[in-house]
């Protein structure tokens, strides 16, 4: 995602000002290096399909300075800003994905993400305006 547009508003470039929230509440369970910045991973632990959770990760970012493995973050929380751009213009990776419950928390990553024997990816744009309380019936 490299522009957004705010309610009823016009359009929005991304830069390395642009904040990041969480979608949803949850617990922060790993950060990774990625090429323009780092990637935060949320699992939302309320939220499971049978031995499955709910993740959400955000890449090409700056996490805030007190967010940590661990850290709890509420829905529309503040989690960091985009990474600022090096040999590509800033943007946001952002992606929703169903996780077994099985899987170890040190192998999260964009790897284990695109494997789709282990991870099943949503459209984040299909739970994004979805009230929290609702999402077990995705």
């Amino acid at each position: 995602m490299r522009f957004y547009r705010a309610a009823g508003a016009s359009l929005h470039h991304l830069n390395e000002n642009t904040q990041v929230p969480a979608i949803f509440e949850g617990r922060v369970v790993r950060i990774i290096r990625d090429f323009l910045g780092q990637s935060v991973f949320v699992i939302h632990e309320a939220v499971a399909r049978g031995q499955n959770h709910l993740y959400t990760v955000y890449g090409h970012t700056t996490p805030q300075p007190n967010l940590r493995v661990g850290s709890m973050v509420a829905g529309g929380e503040v989690i960091g800003t985009i990474a600022a751009g090096r040999s590509v213009p800033c943007h946001l990776h952002v992606s929703v994905a169903w996780v077994p419950g099985t899987l170890p928390l040190d192998d999260l990553d964009w790897s284990t993400m695109a494997d789709t024997r282990i991870v099943t990816l949503i459209d984040p744009l299909s739970v994004i305006k979805v009230p929290y309380s609702i999402l077990e019936h995705l």
